[in-house]
């Protein structure tokens, strides 16, 4: 008989035992009715504010505070895709396409620098320069995945746009790699540190419009990069990642700075992204299983407790230092550790899922209104000065962990339906 695990606030769970379809229900569900009608609802949505409302009191109302980065408002416009290509009723759909629009309209307006190209960190009234590259690399993939989505050229275009400024900006060609400051010259001290972010993220974007268009620059540039994560960031014999390397891909000694850190969140979207590049770029998943395998193995000894909290970040070679629990890394790690399940079919990865998902759902997730609280203790007790939504929270790692968790079970049961066929 399954069993469920009570919320904070009364809701039922699946717990361990209830199966893979009871759980990708439970996630559907919460997806579909909880998380995007809350993130995608007019009050948070209100253009007279900026666009969008994001710190939220304890009733879950909008203080009126507003967070003003671009990637916050690129997050923004990828939940209202993933709504609208979700909706099943033509009324709703057609009110969040209009609402989007607005949304698209207003990060143009507001945000691309007409002047020189690329996206302003902090809107054209901004006087913070120069741009970032990640903001950049952020708006590549998220214009991309939204024309994966729901179809939209004009995003598309922009992508394809963005990417040949920044490529053409931001490459290092000498070592490889994008530098952080694309408006800089490459010796500039600002490009001295690489980041994970960056050259991750610049990874999944090349996916993405590879998945779009088989164009070959995207394909050498994706080579290179999938070089460059897979042999550089991999801190020797440990499985650990780092956070930041020097222009030239050598270890910067620790500092206390995040760049000389393990930050286990993004550990857990480095080992996802890899898997997500598999079909895309026709990789050779067995190849590809010993990296996969030793990473995600150092982030559960360091970085996730034996109950399923996973820790901010630790030391290169040493034990978990910030150990706040953050939203994103329950989410990102839930995602990490099923695909890794699904490619190895090891049962230990499948129980680590389990124990990120179940604490995540006891603690974080308090109640049926589709927010997740925003970071939190070991022990479960919150924070965050604000309910939900402050820290760049806009929906987006929760809705996409959810996505790629639904996915991931579809084809878990379509490999379990074909092998009872086959025998």
């Amino acid at each position: 008989m399954p069993i469920c695990i009570r919320a904070d606030r009364g809701r039922s769970v699946p717990g361990t035992g209830s199966g893979q379809r009871a759980i990708k229900d439970f996630l559907t569900e919460h997806l579909d009715n909880e998380v995007l009608p809350f993130w995608v609802s007019a009050k948070l949505n209100d253009m007279a504010f900026g666009g969008y409302l994001p710190y939220l009191d304890n009733n879950l109302r909008p203080t009126g505070k507003v967070q003003g980065h671009v990637i916050v408002q690129l997050r923004v416009l990828y939940v209202h895709a993933v709504a609208i290509s979700r909706a099943t009723n033509r009324e709703v759909q057609t009110k969040l396409l209009r609402q989007y629009q607005r949304k698209f309209a207003f990060l143009k307006q507001n945000y691309w620098d007409k002047k020189n190209g690329g996206f302003r960190d902090y809107s054209i009234n901004s006087t913070r320069s120069p741009k970032q590259t990640r903001s950049q690399v952020h708006a590549i993939n998220f214009l991309t995945e939204i024309y994966l989505l729901i179809g939209d050229k004009e995003a598309f275009e922009l992508a394809k746009e963005l990417f040949s400024l920044i490529d053409n900006q931001a490459h290092d060609k000498i070592y490889g790699g994008y530098t952080e400051y694309y408006e800089v010259a490459s010796h500039d001290a600002r490009n001295e540190i690489k980041t994970l972010s960056v050259q991750m993220h610049m990874l999944l974007a090349l996916t993405r419009l590879y998945q779009a268009t088989r164009a070959q620059l995207y394909l050498a540039r994706f080579e290179e990069i999938f070089e460059i994560l897979t042999r550089h960031f991999e801190i020797p014999n440990s499985g650990k990642i780092y956070n930041g390397l020097s222009y030239n891909w050598e270890e910067i000694p620790p500092n206390g700075k995040l760049e000389t850190k393990t930050v286990y969140g993004h550990s857990a979207e480095l080992i996802w992204y890899m898997l997500e590049v598999v079909p895309v770029f026709q990789k050779d998943i067995n190849k590809l299983i010993p990296w996969l395998t030793r990473v995600t193995d150092a982030l559960l000894a360091t970085g996730v407790t034996s109950d399923g909290a996973v820790y901010f970040s630790g030391s290169y070679r040493g034990e978990a230092e910030d150990k706040t629990i953050w939203w994103w890394a329950q989410a990102e790690t839930m995602v990490a550790l099923l695909r890794v399940y699904e490619v190895t079919r090891e049962i230990r990865y499948w129980a680590a899922f389990e124990k990120v998902r179940l604490w995540t759902f006891r603690y974080m997730v308090p109640d049926q209104s589709g927010t997740w609280v925003t970071f939190m203790d070991t022990w479960g007790f919150r924070r965050a000065s604000t309910r939900a939504g402050g820290h760049w929270q806009s929906g987006f790692h929760v809705t996409r962990a959810l996505l790629q968790c639904i996915q991931t079970f579809d084809r878990l049961n379509a490999h379990t339906e074909a092998h009872m066929f086959s025998r």
